[in-house]
């Protein structure tokens, strides 16, 4: 005797998945966030570190400590510098030697940076600084440097 069949409905109800729509689009959303937030600590980190070395360079011509700043200069900075005597007298004589400084937000790819901003001379009045980096074993690199229109160490 043939057995008796059910008649299926036209459309059958598959269980939810493991986790209900909701929950899942939670957890999406949640992980896109903390991928996000981990994206920009890293931009920050990279953002502090380029205004950290701007500052060190204009400290230590602020303090005459013309070793060290010269120290702060890429390679090819310091051949067109020549010497920390001779990035010495190019501060002093274009009148730069810094006494304030404030930044903008540096724009930082991924080993390079640019850093705009205010300096404020000793005997002036203040200036727009702009200020590029490279990214050398970890340290960031002064590459080009100006204030207002003139370009120094060129």
């Amino acid at each position: 005797m043939p057995r008796p069949t059910r008649a299926l409905p036209d459309r059958v109800r598959q269980p939810d998945a493991v986790f209900p729509r909701g929950v899942a689009r939670a957890c999406c959303v949640a992980l896109l966030a903390v991928l996000l937030a981990a994206g920009c600590k890293r931009e920050s980190a990279e953002a502090d570190a380029v205004r950290a070395a701007a500052a060190a360079f204009l400290a230590d011509q602020h303090q005459a400590d013309w070793q060290a700043a010269f120290a702060r200069l890429h390679p090819g900075m310091r051949l067109r510098c020549g010497s920390a005597a001779r990035l010495a007298t190019t501060v002093e004589e274009a009148g730069a030697l810094p006494r304030a400084w404030r930044f903008d937000a540096p724009l930082v790819r991924r080993y390079t940076a640019e850093l705009t901003g205010v300096v404020t001379p000793a005997g002036g009045s203040d200036s727009a600084l702009r200020l590029a980096f490279d990214q050398e074993d970890g340290h960031w690199l002064v590459t080009a440097w100006a204030l207002g229109a003139r370009e120094l160490c060129p």
